[in-house]
């Protein structure tokens, strides 16, 4: 690549000296010589960048100001072999350089290879490497020795295996979660007595929550456990996936919706006790479930309330079908009205079907053809008459 260069190179100066007018001697041509040859070197170089790099077109020119005549083209085409050494391919490595475009004046010896061989030592397989890279090329930035090493370890004094780090470093990035400062977070929980064990649970299914600055996480803490939650219980760091996922002004918007539809404050905090993850159902979600339960089937806010985990069921693929299965047993008097709604859209489809279709297989054949139907998205059209009649 580089010979190709140079040769490029070398041929746009001689094109351009040969293309000098009689008038443009005139004016000092020596330096009209000097600037259009400089200009074709730093048009040729951005468009190394853009097409090699993956760069747009301004940080191209930027970059190309401290990459200026053949060897900075070389420390280039050097730092590109230098990925391919540790297999990464061209697009990933045009990704890490256009998501951090100060690689290409690090040195490589002292900057980026030890913290590549970094990531090799923790992970056991190449690809793991380059897709944690390309995932956050920031982490290339930070410093081996006082942020991702001590990060490393502190994280991984809270999951199971150094492959659980790596897993999450994976499907997150590395510059939020190996970074110092999000050490007090943790220090947060354990202050409000939350067991290792949640924390690694929070660690996994939310990591985000600990990259929150540190006055706000230590507002939500304090806020989720004002409203009675106990720091020993999963639904504790539950709240906390919830709070961090929504925004003050969004917090406060599904709050007055429940209201609207008939909540009392004291309701929605025994909901938000038992299933904190309810309020991150969508407003359309929250409004079509309000009216299944509601004016479909008569039940009061109370009553819903008790049972939060069903806003996060599927109503297409859960709750409509099931229902429609009750409406037939309900009608044929094989079931009682007063049957406990969640006891039959809690359970797992096979507890489901063995207690609901069955069961009753010899009394009602239909059942399993109309849940599969409603499975199917075609018991919408069955209708909800007689679903009235089921009661918690």
């Amino acid at each position: 690549m580089v010979y190709f260069l140079c040769r490029e190179l070398c041929h746009m100066k001689r094109t351009r000296y040969l293309t000098v007018t009689i008038a443009g001697f005139l004016q000092k041509p020596y330096l009209k010589h000097i600037s259009t040859a400089s200009a074709s070197q730093d048009s040729f170089v951005v468009s190394c960048l853009k097409n090699h790099c993956g760069l747009s077109k301004e940080a191209a020119i930027v970059a190309s100001k401290r990459l200026l005549g053949i060897d900075g083209l070389k420390r280039l085409d050097s730092l590109r072999s230098s990925f391919r050494n540790y297999g990464f391919t061209d697009s990933q490595i045009s990704k890490i350089i256009r998501g951090r475009p100060k690689l290409l004046f690090a040195d490589w010896e002292k900057s980026i290879k030890p913290k590549i061989d970094f990531f090799c030592s923790i992970c056991v397989y190449s690809l793991d490497v380059t897709m944690i890279v390309t995932k956050d090329p920031n982490v290339l930035g930070y410093s081996l020795k006082n942020q991702l090493l001590p990060s490393f370890e502190f994280i991984r004094s809270f999951a199971k295996t150094s492959q659980d780090v790596v897993k999450l470093l994976k499907k997150w990035g590395g510059s939020g979660i190996l970074q110092c400062s999000i050490q007090p977070n943790f220090s947060v929980l354990q202050d409000q007595g939350v067991p290792k064990r949640l924390i690694s649970m929070l660690l996994v299914t939310c990591p985000v929550a600990f990259t929150q600055r540190h006055d706000r996480f230590n507002e939500i803490v304090k806020e989720i456990t004002g409203m009675g939650l106990d720091p020993s219980q999963s639904t504790f760091i539950k709240a906390i996936r919830t709070m961090v996922s929504l925004s003050k002004s969004n917090w406060k918007s599904k709050f007055e919706l429940y209201k609207r539809l008939g909540w009392s404050e004291n309701e929605l905090l025994m909901a938000f006790r038992k299933q904190p993850m309810f309020i991150l159902v969508s407003e359309k979600k929250i409004k079509e479930v309000m009216n299944l339960f509601g004016k479909k089937m008569g039940l009061e806010s109370s009553a819903i309330a008790r049972y939060p985990g069903v806003f996060l069921l599927s109503l297409e693929k859960r709750t409509i079908p099931r229902c429609l299965v009750l409406q037939i047993l309900i009608t044929k008097g094989l079931i009682k009205k007063d049957l406990c709604l969640a006891a039959a859209l809690i359970p797992t489809e096979e507890r489901f079907l063995k207690k609901f279709v069955t069961e009753y297989q010899e009394e009602a054949p239909q059942l399993l053809k109309v849940y599969q139907r409603g499975l199917e998205r075609q018991g919408l059209a069955v209708g909800f008459d007689g679903l009235d009649e089921v009661k918690i």
